[in-house]
């Protein structure tokens, strides 16, 4: 028989790690506008403890930068000309925030209120704004207007082919959105 094991003893629980008089915490928005912007937050850590923070993205960033304790710092946003959602993650001493960039709604607004066509007909176009990624469709209310183009996205032309007419003076509707 071999010797027989000794018992090790049993290690001392060891304290929890001190809380950190450098730990962030911040009130960064989760969410902003659309139409970006200035977001001002607080970022609040010890008097003299270090931070820094960044962007992920091109189109966002905080300023300042960098600093030393208690600070008003400011998230710089980019107006978003897409349909959307975008996100950027904003690190603060290796701790990550996302914040969603809302998406742009869809605003159509028409190049022309009214058109006239001549008595022999013809074709007719007119514009259409809209932001990239908005669909739209195009219907007319008459016959005797045809919609060569019933739909597109975003900014683009809607093209009419309008018959003759040979009777008194007639009104028609497109519709488009």
């Amino acid at each position: 028989a071999g010797p027989s094991p000794v018992p090790s003893p049993s290690p001392s629980p060891s304290p929890g790690p001190a809380p950190s008089t450098c730990a962030v915490t911040t009130n960064l928005p989760s969410v902003v506008s659309a139409r970006g912007g200035v977001f001002p937050f607080d970022l609040t850590t010890g008097s003299n403890c270090s931070w820094n923070a960044r962007t992920d993205v091109t189109w966002a960033d905080v300023t300042p930068g960098s600093g030393q304790g208690a600070h008003t710092v400011t998230l710089n946003v980019s107006e978003h000309g897409q349909r959307d959602a975008r996100t950027v993650t904003v690190t603060i001493n290796g701790q990550a925030y996302r914040i969603t960039q809302q998406e742009i709604p869809c605003v159509y607004t028409l190049g022309v209120s009214a058109l006239e066509a001549a008595d022999q007909g013809g074709q007719l176009s007119f514009t259409v704004n809209a932001p990239t990624g908005c669909p739209w469709t195009a219907s007319s209310s008459d016959g005797w207007i045809s919609v060569r183009t019933p739909n597109g996205s975003g900014g683009g032309s809607v093209i009419l082919q309008v018959s003759p007419n040979t009777g008194d003076v007639r009104q028609g509707f497109v519709t488009v959105a």
